[in-house]
């Protein structure tokens, strides 16, 4: 690697050797044993094989941050039990489903690497398996047959304390994308295979544990003193945010939502400065929270969103209305 070059967020370099670097947000540092920064050696060298390393290791580290954030924020109240289900929503299904992926990937990893060194016939066979069972899959998707998976979507389920009903159009199109997962899981086996290995991505975080902006708010709220009327029309916005467009992970938030829940504001015909002012207040939010926990490289989905003039706006509704 060229010393000179940028490393990626959260590695830094002593001496040759390559190491997790993450700062421990103010608010979480007791929780961390006191601990300000968390170094951690990334044991390599080579500069692919820690950027696979840094990759777990920043998984567990949101992991432990997400599980520390809860435990506070839920001091004092009633914790749900484990068995206290929730309705699977589509927000949902795509972290399901890339959890899935990087869980079997990792799997057949430590399976390879348990292996090792592997014999040409063991080779041959997982090739061969990896072809039939990828033909199968591919087969049953074309013709809709959902039920090749429907045993492992329901295990997927059950551990993530959610449900969905059977034939419904949201267990459908989830079992279906995760049949779609299941082909490009052995695509990747079978490049792996081949000697054409690719770093396997970072797994999200368990549904349960991803912070909405309900979360942000909690964050935003305690960072520092703010004037009650500002405190408290950030709380309706989420409220409203809630009504119209769901609880849904934050990090699930793109401009495409954003720019929905502008267009039920403007249909509200509340004046376009309301609009720009409360946008930007729920911008602030999101960013309060990226900066508490150092989280770098990510989008704020509320930032400069336009909004038309709303005298344009309802009179481009009753064009179309009329």
């Amino acid at each position: 690697m060229n010393l000179g070059a940028a490393l990626p967020p959260y590695m830094s370099q002593r001496k040759g050797i390559f190491y997790f670097k993450r700062k421990v947000p103010a608010s979480l540092v007791q929780a961390f044993g006191d601990q300000t920064q968390i170094w951690k050696s990334l044991e390599t060298a080579d500069f692919s094989a820690a950027c696979r390393q840094l990759a777990k290791e920043t998984a567990a580290f949101e992991l432990r941050l997400a599980t520390v954030r809860l435990r506070i924020l839920s001091e004092g109240l009633p914790i749900a039990p484990a068995s206290n289900v929730i309705a699977l929503r589509e927000d949902m299904i795509a972290a399901l489903v890339q959890r899935y992926q990087v869980h079997m990937l990792d799997r057949e990893e430590e399976e390879l690497r348990s292996m090792r060194p592997i014999s040409m016939v063991d080779l041959k066979q997982r090739i061969s398996e990896a072809d039939e069972t990828m033909q199968h899959y591919r087969l049953a998707l074309t013709c809709g047959d959902y039920s090749v998976v429907e045993d492992t979507a329901k295990q997927i389920l059950a551990g993530e304390a959610l449900s969905a009903r059977t034939g419904s159009e949201i267990y459908t199109h989830f079992c279906e994308l995760l049949l779609s997962t299941e082909v490009k899981i052995l695509s990747e086996q079978r490049a792996r295979l081949d000697g054409n290995k690719q770093p396997i991505p970072q797994a999200p975080l368990p549904i349960r544990l991803q912070p909405t902006l309900t979360d942000y708010l909690n964050i935003w709220t305690s960072a520092k003193i703010r004037p009650r009327k500002t405190l408290d029309t950030a709380s309706f916005m989420v409220r409203l945010w809630n009504e119209l467009m769901g609880d849904i992970p934050a990090a699930t938030i793109t401009r495409v939502h954003v720019k929905s829940f502008r267009d039920q504001l403007l249909a509200r015909e509340l004046a376009t400065a309301t609009i720009k002012n409360r946008l930007g207040l729920l911008g602030a939010v999101v960013n309060t929270y990226n900066e508490e926990y150092d989280i770098e490289g990510v989008s704020n989905p509320f930032h400069k969103i336009p909004v038309q003039d709303n005298g344009q706006h309802v009179r481009a509704i009753n064009r179309v209305l009329n």
